[in-house]
């Protein structure tokens, strides 16, 4: 069958950001690094930051929309690592010389799927491991008519005072583990074609080598958030149409942002550290 002499290379594409053969065990990365994974991502996205609006603004709402139907609003979880996958490739294909198509969001669907779907499965876990946990000791310290909207007494609301952090603190950190399981496993399953289990194994053990890294991304996430909701409430004192503007635009920047995080993270870790 003839070629379309017009179609871009795909498989080239695929592998602008390291092949199966490139990946290798996840190597401990220096603190600084946790910023520079946030510049890096922030570039990738001015290279092209309307398909990745577009992106994730799809994602968004195919998601939502099935966050509403009362039976499939747990397989949000499950799914969110099929369209992960697709952008951590798209975010491959950008790191080379060509722009990716924006049907790569959807790639996870064809490609991998049973893999991705086994990562959504595990974070899935992670989801019901925090509300038995925290419902647990909500109902097993006797707070259960309060959270089932029952009268409560002084007393039950000071008990509800100090078991309440306990609860999602503990559940919190329940859900780490799980977190660290599946944070990097969409690339190295899209990127490397990675099988689950070792994808899981690596995200996991790349993800703890790296816990002084990960505080430091947080530590300039959180100032970055913190310094936007400063800028937007002083905003919204003198124009409050402008502040939501300026809140939806903010949203469509960061929210492309934090998620190309997974992948320079990923790059940087798994594959050759990026210069400094």
């Amino acid at each position: 069958m003839a070629q379309n002499p017009y179609q871009a290379p795909e498989a080239a594409l695929d592998a602008a950001a390291g092949t199966p053969e490139d990946l290798q065990e996840p190597q401990r990365v220096t603190a600084g690094r946790g910023a520079a994974w946030i510049g890096r991502a922030f570039d990738l996205f001015r290279a092209h930051w309307l398909k990745w609006i577009g992106m994730i603004v799809v994602m968004g709402l195919i998601l939502m929309a099935l966050s509403l139907v009362p039976v499939l609003n747990m397989v949000v979880s499950v799914i969110m690592p099929v369209f992960v996958g697709g952008v951590m490739l798209a975010a491959s294909q950008a790191d080379g010389p060509a722009s990716p198509p924006f049907g790569t969001l959807f790639r996870g669907f064809r490609d991998h799927f049973i893999q991705l779907i086994g990562v959504g499965v595990m974070s899935l876990l992670g989801l019901l491991a925090y509300m038995a946990f925290a419902f647990g000791i909500l109902f097993g310290t006797g707070l259960g008519p309060a959270m089932q909207g029952g009268e409560v007494d002084p007393a039950m609301a000071e008990n509800m005072a100090t078991t309440m952090p306990l609860a999602i603190l503990g559940g919190m950190a329940l859900t780490i583990p799980f977190v660290m399981a599946t944070w990097f496993a969409p690339a190295l399953v899209t990127i490397h074609r990675t099988d689950l289990l070792a994808a899981l194994r690596m995200s996991f053990m790349g993800c703890l080598r790296n816990l002084v890294p990960f505080l430091v991304y947080g530590l300039v996430f959180l100032v970055l958030f913190l310094g936007v909701a400063i800028l937007l409430m002083l905003l919204g004192l003198v124009n409050p149409i402008l502040a939501g503007v300026g809140y939806f635009g903010a949203l469509l920047i960061l929210g492309p942002t934090v998620l190309l995080t997974q992948y320079t993270a990923h790059r940087d870790i798994y594959l050759a550290p990026e210069p400094a």
